[in-house]
């Protein structure tokens, strides 16, 4: 059900800084949908078809960006997202095409571990700042190493346990960076 008063985001980056000549690709999905905040299992697959039905869907979208240079290849996920997010937000909340006021409640969800108090209070301030009365920020490990979370021969498994927007997030970035990987072979392009 779309909710007008909370609009959910899920970031993910493509993690694979220094391997890919376009750089590191940042991805902010986001739903006006309060289920797509809840934090539910998803198979251990990545399905394109899924999140183009789920971006068809209304009040559904996403922006994303790249981060060029060295300095990227070598830098924490939690630093990249934290220092991206808030731009991307800002150009979804004020875009022409986004037919919806913006929200009282904002929450933001990202993928991977290592996010600092710091990071987490400073992007708390940040959207505070700008009017929300509430701001959810957690972020979600999709790689886990429980017991019930590894495969029989002990490796670690995908399993992941996150919001909604966070997988759709996830399943974009893969297909950003795949789509990227066919630009680069392309023969006419110049390095």
């Amino acid at each position: 059900m779309l909710e007008r008063g909370v609009i959910c985001f899920g970031f993910d980056e493509s993690n694979h800084a220094g391997e890919n000549p376009i750089g590191e690709i940042v991805v902010g999905t986001y739903s006006y949908d309060l289920e797509d905040s809840k934090k539910r299992k998803f198979p251990n697959t990545r399905d394109s078809s899924k999140l183009q039905k789920w971006l068809e869907e209304e009040g559904h979208g996403y922006k994303f960006t790249l981060l060029l240079g060295e300095e990227y290849a070598t830098r924490s996920s939690a630093k990249n997202l934290t220092e991206t997010s808030p731009r991307l937000i800002e150009e979804i909340l004020t875009d022409p095409k986004n037919p919806y006021p913006i929200p009282d409640t904002i929450k933001i969800y990202f993928d991977g571990g290592g996010f600092r108090r710091e990071q987490r209070e400073y992007l708390r301030n940040y959207f505070k700042d700008l009017g929300f009365k509430e701001v959810i920020i957690d972020n979600f490990i999709k790689k886990k190493g429980s017991k019930n979370r590894k495969h029989r021969k002990g490796s670690f498994r995908k399993g992941p346990d996150c919001p909604r927007v966070l997988y759709m997030a996830d399943i974009l970035a893969n297909d950003l960076y795949n789509s990227s990987k066919k630009l680069m072979k392309n023969p006419d392009f110049v390095q």
